[in-house]
């Protein structure tokens, strides 16, 4: 088998054209749940946020969820349909999928995964609690939601040991754009600087710092197909 290429997701978007894929087959659902029991944190790639989880493959609704950023590319969007269409050609739905789908597509070797949520138990936000956050997948979601689609399959993550990088949004408050926007527009960031972290997480106060504090508690899910962090 050839070398997967992380992130897929990024490399894929290097193109605008419609995605042509040749091949493709679902791992069994064992695969999924090992590659999130052992992923990481950003920030600190020893510490595995969800390896005591409860973790499940589920239907929800689309209406239900809501998204961890105030904005979505248009051509990722696009591609998000095209990708669907190409692989459904091939008997798999991405909108659908009961695990990892590894495919060939333009001369590359892809992954891609359900739509990764977690329960989160906001508590300032005006949420409903607990809360289904989209900690990745957000282009799919949207474009099956702007599409009228109700409900969508997911990998649904219960009890994550720390939390999530940024405030839950509303649908309406997410904008479509043609190019990534500035940090301030990108989400709600949970913590404002480092020494925020250092003092509720005094474990990481030694790793901690200003250039990763936004980010440091993002789950890195590139072994997934996730195109990382933005």
């Amino acid at each position: 088998m050839r070398p997967l290429v992380y992130p897929s997701e990024s490399a894929m978007f290097d193109t605008l054209t419609r995605p042509h894929v040749t091949a493709a087959r679902v791992l069994p659902y064992s695969h999924l749940e090992s590659e999130l029991r052992t992923a990481t944190l950003w920030g600190c790639p020893d510490v595995r946020p969800y390896q005591n989880c409860e973790i499940r493959v589920t239907d929800v609704k689309l209406d239900d969820l809501w998204p961890l950023a105030l904005y979505v590319l248009r051509d990722k969007l696009q591609f998000a349909v095209d990708l669907r269409q190409s692989l459904l050609a091939h008997g798999v739905d991405p909108w659908g999928l009961p695990s990892i789908v590894e495919f060939d597509q333009d001369g590359g070797h892809h992954r891609i995964a359900p739509p990764v949520i977690e329960v989160s138990p906001e508590t300032d936000c005006g949420c409903p609690r607990p809360l289904l956050a989209i900690v990745d997948g957000l282009h799919r979601c949207f474009a099956a939601r702007a599409r009228g689609l109700e409900t969508i399959t997911v990998v649904l993550i219960a009890g994550a040991a720390y939390p999530l990088i940024c405030r839950p949004v509303a649908w309406s408050e997410v904008a479509v754009l043609d190019t990534v926007p500035e940090m301030v527009r990108k989400r709600v960031f949970r913590f404002r600087e480092a020494g925020e972290i250092a003092r509720k997480f005094p474990e990481f106060a030694a790793k901690v710092t200003e250039e990763n504090s936004h980010y440091f508690f993002f789950r890195n899910l590139q072994r997934l197909g996730s195109s990382g962090a933005r």
